[in-house]
């Protein structure tokens, strides 16, 4: 029994082979790593900037000149990235101001439609006929001059 045993572990060890691996690095054009153990080359074509190979073998000066690359890209991302959120953050600023503009500007027209109409019924309770017409004449004047102020 020990020597079936022995002879086992013996043939088990035995077909162990050294395997040696390649790994390939790809970055793709959003700035992420993707790793595989096969180079294809239509990356290019689904959106991938550069197969980059990376083995045990590379050196270090290589892979820090790719850290600083990608480090380099990143940055230009996120200076662009917030580049257009400071022009979107100033066109809704500006948006806002417009819409309150034009809030003040129709409570300014009410009001003014409310004066207008209270100084009307005034003068119409306590003149006579012919200055009812003149100040219904004048009403309306200034009428049409609000509604062109007020569109």
């Amino acid at each position: 029994m020990k020597i079936a045993f022995t002879i086992w572990v013996i043939i088990l060890f035995g077909q162990v082979n050294v395997a040696s691996a390649e790994i390939y690095k790809r970055i793709d054009s959003k700035g992420r790593s993707h790793y595989s153990d096969s180079s294809v080359a239509n990356y290019r074509s689904a959106g991938y900037q550069k197969s980059v190979k990376v083995s045990s073998r590379q050196n270090s000066n290589k892979l820090e000149n790719i850290a600083k690359r990608l480090k380099k890209d990143r940055l230009k991302r996120e200076s662009e990235r917030t580049k257009s959120l400071s022009v979107r953050k100033k066109k809704q600023k500006k948006q806002k101001k417009l819409l309150a503009a034009a809030d003040k500007r129709k409570k300014a027209c009410s009001i003014a439609r409310q004066k207008e109409d209270r100084a009307f019924r005034q003068r119409t309770q306590r003149q006579s006929l012919t200055n009812m017409r003149k100040a219904l004449a004048n009403y309306e004047q200034k009428r049409e001059i609000r509604q062109v102020k007020c569109r």
